[in-house]
């Protein structure tokens, strides 16, 4: 059919190296895989990948089994699809749904210009670890769901949802009674973007090493995870239970 296709494939690398304080905590390595398929003249996306990693924590230990070292792996699905396209709705209102058109390397950018969808997305996961001690042997599922909203004037909105429930293969040498660890884990997020042409360029560069257009993209969001384990200490203390509130605002620039 003439509405399928391309079809992408990708390999991705990542090397981590975490600090914590000052002193080495974590090195890892992790490979991606993956095949990325369009449909509906590009309008639907859809991913599935593979991801291994090997994980090498530098933690003293007083007791192998919780040790994580270990292979880390997960296979997983997502899915895309634009669907309302937002211009229209905006330019019927009176709306500016750009805020910068100006810029003459806009719809080079973007392939959709002058049209920005609204597009929901959905992903799931199956994840299993690996590791060396017996304490973080574990299986997980994942289900995530988001939506991208273009608002008027360049502003994009998203907004996501996340839950991962954990099953551990063991029991939880913490746990008084030696029960395997369950949690479930909830995040939810939202975010603003919006980018600012801060000098157009010309667009004949975009072609050249010659980096006269700027960019600067701002972005504003928060997230909140609550994490809910069964596992309780000897106290009574459900030590792996916690909620977090990440608030963050970031400035990136582009040169091109």
């Amino acid at each position: 059919e003439g509405d399928f296709g391309p079809v992408y494939l990708a390999l991705q690398y990542d090397y981590d190296y975490t600090l914590l304080g000052r002193s080495a905590f974590l090195e890892s390595h992790a490979v991606r895989p993956h095949m990325r398929f369009f449909w509906e003249n590009r309008r639907a996306e859809t991913d599935l990948y593979f991801r291994y990693g090997i994980r090498d924590y530098r933690e003293p230990l007083y007791d192998r089994r919780y040790n994580r070292d270990g292979d880390y792996l997960a296979l997983g699905l997502s899915h895309r699809h634009k669907t309302i396209n937002m211009t229209e709705v905006y330019q019927n209102h009176g709306l500016d749904p750009w805020g910068h058109p100006g810029d003459p390397g806009l719809q080079q950018d973007d392939p959709d210009y002058p049209n920005r969808y609204l597009t929901p997305r959905i992903g799931l996961e199956y994840s299993w670890d690996a590791t060396d001690g017996d304490e973080f042997d574990r299986k997980a599922y994942l289900l995530g769901v988001g939506v991208g909203i273009p608002l008027p004037w360049g502003v994009d909105l998203d907004a996501m949802a996340a839950f991962e429930w954990g099953e551990y293969a063991h029991g939880s040498l913490i746990d008084y009674h030696r029960r395997p660890r369950r949690d479930f884990t909830q995040e939810y997020g939202v975010f603003l973007k919006r980018t600012f042409v801060l000098r157009e360029g010309e667009l004949i560069n975009r072609y050249t090493p010659q980096f006269d257009r700027v960019l600067m993209t701002v972005r504003i969001g928060a997230q909140w995870t609550e994490d809910d384990s069964n596992v309780v200490d000897r106290l009574g203390e459900a030590i792996f239970s916690y909620d977090r509130l990440v608030c963050g605002f970031t400035v990136g620039f582009a040169f091109n």
